[in-house]
């Protein structure tokens, strides 16, 4: 699990040094009204791309199961595929004939940005299909367990995309060209995939002439549609926000929003991205997990927990640490340099430090297939922050948007759940979490309490050895002792 964790943590971490070098630099280039309408693009691009019912987590579920009961994967292979074709379709065609509907939602805008506005869309249909056949494909690495080159894949990608963006913002100040280059290095991303993929064999069962095992494919959909319930629950709230304030606030405050959420939301991203492999984990040992857990799965979420923490708490205190640098870089020679977004960004780091910690009970609730759990709470709780985010930007702005996003906090039921669910005692594991939080927090008093930027350095050196020394001491100490085969009561 924790190789598979590490391969798609170094990916994630490149990606992250990437996004933070290119956002001040579209923020600066093309201006924070200009780079909102493009965020507010995104999003609806994002929420497309919801449509492929998580195709990527479908063949990594079904794919491991196959092979250690069948041997093989063709009706998998079928069935996906056919979800993939009818999804792809069915989404660009709906984008392309309401994005002029779309654009009549943000009635503050002018002509040319509502005519920019429907261009975008239209060519991000591109994009769209693109990226669901792109899943299938990655899909298919991480059901075999190929994490290696799925994320040197999508890294190679990741860094010729960003650098693409800034390129062309650097060139035309414009946002389609963006987009033009970003339809086009999906497909090629797509293409380079599905040849991997070939070479390798993964689609060795895949037989376009065989009948199409209906069962599994109503199976699978009825998967795919309870996982993608619960997906529009966090798209409600990773994007939905950033759509309401454009409309309430406008585009130049949903630029400022953005810019800074695009800071913290990689807390959540690299922290849970190394908890990921634990679904194929405990699918494995699925047979133990029905009655009581061995003392191997109680050892393997410890450790995901553990490393779940760390890095939520680590990314978090430096981000809290280093905020008035952050928000210097962000907005260099802008308006909004001053210390009221400094505090704003600490605040979003509370919040998405503490929700992030939720990534080990979803995951753990798909791997025992009450996927509903996670639908309903991730869809409850994505309403509920949209709620309180249009509520409070209504009477104070921007800030009342950035308190709003605590609603999300709700989530940390999924990890209760989780590990409930598990015949596990929540304190035996959670105790995980107090050294970690208890460093946050100090974190944060400092970063409030002092402008004094060595002092700050120096917290974050602290905190670092003080969170990495249990991590490695479970991982490579307590770890390679022998395990029993009894159970844990």
């Amino acid at each position: 699990m924790f190789k598979n964790g590490l391969y798609n943590l170094a990916g994630a971490f490149i990606r992250l040094v990437l996004g933070l070098v290119s956002v001040p630099v579209l923020v600066n280039v093309l201006g924070t009204e200009t780079y909102g309408l493009y965020t507010i693009i995104m999003s609806v691009l994002t929420f497309a791309t919801l449509s492929e019912w998580c195709v990527c987590l479908l063949l990594t579920v079904y794919i491991a199961k196959d092979i250690s009961i069948y041997g093989n994967t063709d009706h998998t292979l079928q069935s996906t595929l056919l979800i993939v074709l009818i999804l792809s379709g069915v989404t660009g065609l709906m984008l392309w004939f309401i994005s002029p509907l779309l654009a009549q939602f943000f009635d503050s805008s002018s002509t040319s940005q509502a005519k920019v506005f429907i261009e975008g869309c239209r060519i991000s249909c591109i994009v769209v299909v693109a990226r669901i056949f792109q899943q299938y494909f990655i899909g298919l690495e991480q059901g075999y367990g190929d994490y290696k080159l799925m994320n040197a894949l999508s890294t190679i990608y990741n860094v010729t995309l960003t650098i693409s963006i800034v390129v062309c913002a650097w060139y035309y100040k414009a946002i389609i060209p963006i987009l033009i280059v970003q339809g086009g290095l999906a497909i090629i991303g797509c293409i380079i995939h599905c040849y991997f993929c070939w070479q390798k064999k993964y689609m060795r069962y895949l037989n376009f002439s065989a009948p199409i095992d209906y069962r599994k494919f109503v199976d699978m959909l009825s998967y795919g549609f309870r996982t993608y319930i619960g997906v529009v629950g966090s798209a409600f709230f990773s994007q939905g926000d950033r759509i309401i304030i454009a409309k309430l606030l406008g585009f130049e405050v949903a630029g400022i929003y953005a810019a800074l959420t695009s800071i913290v939301t990689q807390i959540n991203t690299l922290s849970a991205i190394p908890v990921q492999p634990i679904v194929s984990k405990i699918i494995s040992e699925e047979s133990s997990v029905e009655c009581t857990p061995t003392a191997s799965i109680v050892s393997t979420v410890k450790n995901a927990i553990l490393l779940n923490a760390t890095l939520a708490v680590f990314i978090g205190s430096t981000i809290v640490l280093v905020a008035p640098e952050i928000v210097d870089i962000l907005f260099k020679g802008g308006l909004y340099r001053d210390k009221n977004l400094s505090m704003l960004l600490r605040l979003l780091t509370i919040a998405y430090v503490i929700y992030s910690l939720n990534a080990v009970g979803y995951y753990l609730l798909f791997a025992l297939r009450l996927e509903y759990i996670n639908t309903l709470t991730k869809l409850l709780c994505g309403l509920v922050t949209l709620l309180l985010i249009t509520l409070l930007a209504l009477h104070y702005g921007l800030s009342g948007a950035i308190v709003g996003n605590f609603g999300y906090l709700l989530t940390l039921y999924l990890l209760f759940t989780g590990i409930s669910k598990m015949n596990i005692k929540p304190l035996t594991i959670l105790k995980n979490l107090y050294v970690p939080l208890v460093l946050f927090f100090i974190s944060v008093i400092i970063s409030i309490t002092t402008d004094n930027i060595f002092l700050r350095i120096i917290t974050g050196g602290l905190v670092c050895s003080v969170l990495i020394k249990p991590l490695l001491k479970e991982m490579f100490f307590v770890s390679r002792k022998p395990l029993s085969n009894t159970t844990i009561s």
